[in-house]
């Protein structure tokens, strides 16, 4: 999202921070479900019937899939409010969505070049579900103004479980974006800071 959103709107960003992004194409396709639930008639059927039997089966286990090795953050299912996404029309938008990933990839990645501002590619290097090889990797390589920074043993969620390290990455990008502004920021942070003994 924040590729296309660079691509269309250019100007309205001054800095960019990618986490866990999926922007390159991979080889393979997503999850057979994405895939049934887009068709056209089937996809609605599948979505009313047995996506909401069966998500109450299945989801503790695909968002311990997305953190694992790591816990989940506690009640992180409530506070994103799982249960919602399984309503039919919620599953099957979603579905739509995530099944047209891959070629919206496709026709955006050659034109990532264009994409001058600075930009934080912030990824876990033990991510299974978004392959830093080929997404981070790609970032940094057509992105002229690009870095990586690979976490240490996080996973595909690393603004939940490496929040210090992502704020970091962000104060970077604004401080390359609005260096002025930081200098004075952090001059009156300075001068209004407690004496100390």
């Amino acid at each position: 999202m924040v590729a296309q959103l660079a691509l269309q709107a250019p100007d309205t960003f001054a800095g960019l921070v990618f986490i866990a992004p999926a922007t390159h194409p991979w080889p393979g396709g997503v999850n057979w479900y994405y895939d049934v639930a887009a068709l056209p008639v089937v996809g609605a059927v599948f979505s009313h019937t047995i996506a909401p039997a069966v998500a109450s089966l299945v989801a503790s286990n695909g968002v311990d899939s997305v953190f694992a090795p790591e816990p989940a953050p506690d009640n992180y299912q409530q506070s994103i409010g799982l249960p919602l996404l399984f309503r039919p029309h919620s599953f099957l938008a979603n579905a739509r969505d995530v099944s047209r990933l891959k070629p919206e990839v496709e026709a955006a990645a050659p034109r990532y070049p264009q994409i001058d501002q600075p930009a934080a590619v912030i990824t876990g290097d033990a991510d299974t579900i978004v392959y830093p090889d080929i997404h981070s990797a790609g970032l940094v390589r057509d992105l002229p103004n690009a870095w990586r920074v690979d976490l240490a043993g996080a996973v595909h969620m690393p603004h939940h479980t490496r929040t210090d390290a992502v704020v970091r990455e962000i104060e970077a990008v604004v401080a390359k974006t609005y260096p002025d502004h930081m200098r004075a920021a952090n001059a009156s942070e300075t001068k209004n800071a407690p004496a100390r003994l």
